[in-house]
């Protein structure tokens, strides 16, 4: 009887627990296509550039580490 209790009592909490969340996603003030368009676009920019960063970082280390074992350090 009382695991019946506690069973509602969870299904009564999830139930209000995604009510809520519902409720909070109405709120939520969602790009328009334009805005997505760009969000993106910066994305892929930063995506990239980064990419391009730890490339240039790793090769630079990779010179440097090839260099310091050749010399038996």
């Amino acid at each position: 009887m009382a695991t019946d209790i506690k069973q509602r009592n969870r299904f009564q909490g999830a139930g209000r627990f995604l009510s809520e969340v519902w409720g909070e996603l109405k709120k939520v003030q969602w790009p328009n296509r334009e805005e997505l368009y760009g969000f993106t676009v910066m994305v892929i920019i930063a995506i990239i550039a980064v990419g391009i960063y730890v490339g240039v970082l790793d090769a630079v280390l990779s010179k440097i580490s090839d260099f310091v074992f050749r010399m038996g350090v």
